[in-house]
């Protein structure tokens, strides 16, 4: 009898040995777990759970006894209450029954822990591991290898890809980075900064997903804002949505070309609030893009769609799914 301490493994085990001996589940080799049996009269080897053993060896030990040669415990080092009874049961059933043999076996256990229980020298067999090759794949590979796209993503990307083109459509009209409406003077330049103002005011106050969309909107038509700070306060748009925890607008931000660097009167940057007022998600995602402008472009690093892709699929992710 060979025990695991989870059904699932005694289930998988038992069919990998039937696979290897050619035969089917429930002749020599089989399992019992609670509810479901494989097992018959031709049965030699049989994986349960602990849970199991330990109620077969506490209603039927005498029957149990005559029929078994070997106990195997696999994973002995995992302790839990079925456990912990089950070795205290056979501590007591292998001074009775001199025929019985145990077989404890585990990766991490501490073997001399076990010999002071059993109060007893036992021969130790150490199986050397070995490592197999491995490859690695990181979750921007897996996405592009398997060209995974989700309907929340298509949207998501759908309007990324329309404001990159509004910022490219105006940088080409007016020969500079700034995104601006055609014939702009001072005066309007001085008018859209009021009004963005407010929109940063509302933002932070509201803290709204609909505040942010039209932070975001206004930013795409008007990249000259990008890092404008508020008239009042000196927040910018970053700052505002990293203080809100509102990561896909933080990402949305950096994506546009946000700079990072840019700091309030207090000399706090973005990344400082996030961490000031707690938020994690967005302190660790400004976190790794100072990291990753800090190292610069290399040869290993993914491409920029692959960057891009990768964005996406986290602005879209849920946990909870």
């Amino acid at each position: 009898v060979c025990c695991e301490p989870r059904r699932l493994a005694a289930i998988s085990v038992a069919e990998r040995i039937c696979v290897e001996r050619n035969e089917q589940i429930g002749g020599t080799v089989g399992y019992q777990i609670r509810l479901e049996s494989k097992v018959s009269n031709e049965t030699l080897l049989t994986f349960c759970t602990n849970g199991v053993i330990l109620r077969t060896l506490m209603s039927n030990r005498d029957d149990f006894l005559r029929n078994a040669t070997h106990i195997i415990i696999d994973e002995v080092h995992e302790r839990d209450r079925f456990s912990d009874f089950l070795l205290l049961i056979l501590k007591q059933t292998i001074k009775l029954n001199a025929n019985i043999k145990l077989i404890l076996m585990s990766a991490t256990f501490n073997i001399k822990k076990f010999e002071d229980y059993f109060e007893c020298e036992s021969p130790v067999i150490e199986i050397p591991g070995r490592q197999h090759p491995v490859d690695e794949y990181f979750l921007e590979d897996v996405l592009k290898a398997t060209n995974y796209m989700t309907l929340p993503m298509a949207r998501y990307k759908q309007r990324l890809d329309r404001s990159k083109r509004q910022i490219q459509a105006s940088t080409a009209r007016t020969g500079t980075d700034e995104v601006s409406i055609p014939g702009r003077t001072p005066e309007v330049e001085s008018q859209l900064r009021q009004e963005f103002d407010l929109i940063l005011k509302g933002a932070w106050v509201e803290g709204t997903d609909q505040a942010f969309d039209k932070l975001l909107d206004f930013v795409s038509l008007n990249s000259f804002l990008m890092n404008h700070k508020h008239s009042e306060t000196g927040v910018t748009a970053l700052v505002v949505a990293a203080g809100q925890n509102k990561l896909q607008a933080v990402e949305a931000l950096v994506c546009f070309g946000a700079d990072l660097t840019v700091t309030t009167p207090n000399e706090m940057t973005a990344y400082d609030w996030a961490n000031y007022f707690g938020h994690k998600d967005v302190s660790a995602y400004l976190s790794g893009v100072y990291v990753d402008k800090s190292v610069g472009s290399v040869g290993n690093q993914a491409t920029e769609e692959e960057k891009e892709l990768l964005d996406i699929y986290h602005n879209c992710f849920n946990d909870d799914d």
